[in-house]
């Protein structure tokens, strides 16, 4: 008997958030900058997971995975807690004219609604693509690049406070 993998990476963070108390495992939304697409979040830990984004950007599509890690708390307010984060990981894209493959890391702030399972979060990150091919008379972004947006994560899983 075959056990897809997909299934796989799905449930175990929802296993493995009742033996470390968090209140969200697993939060989906939307990114809207440079580049625009669909953003997922799994914890591994309170303040720790690892975040998947599949992307568009002009003329080709991409996938990040990365690992994003909080390192401060800025603050609270009646609505939330303002975060401060550190984020990296693997960057491919595939397009027209370039497909590309390299890293990216950097700097990034979210606010957590405390009545809501959501959090709007901004980052902005340094990438170096040092496997690049380019199809055409041009390579449009060369070997150092820049990951931006602004996004909203709805989170799943989350215990009631009893």
């Amino acid at each position: 008997m075959r056990t897809c993998p997909f299934l796989i990476l799905l449930a175990s963070p929802f296993a493995h958030a009742a033996d470390i108390g968090i209140t969200e495992t697993t939060g989906i939304g939307l990114a809207i900058g440079v580049p625009t697409g669909l953003t997922g979040k799994w914890f591994l830990d309170p303040g720790k997971g690892i975040t998947v984004h599949m992307e568009t950007r002009y003329d080709r599509a991409g996938l990040r995975v990365q690992y994003e890690s909080d390192i401060a708390e800025l603050g609270k307010d009646l609505n939330g807690t303002h975060r401060l984060h550190l984020v990296g990981g693997v960057v491919a894209e595939v397009g027209d004219h370039l497909t590309r493959t390299g890293v990216a890391a950097g700097l990034g702030w979210s606010y957590r609604l405390s009545d809501a399972p959501l959090e709007i979060y901004t980052d902005i990150q340094s990438a170096i693509f040092p496997v690049t091919q380019s199809f055409g008379v041009y390579n449009q972004n060369g070997l150092f690049d820049y990951v931006g947006a602004l996004g909203a994560r709805w989170y799943f899983a989350r215990q009631s406070s009893s």
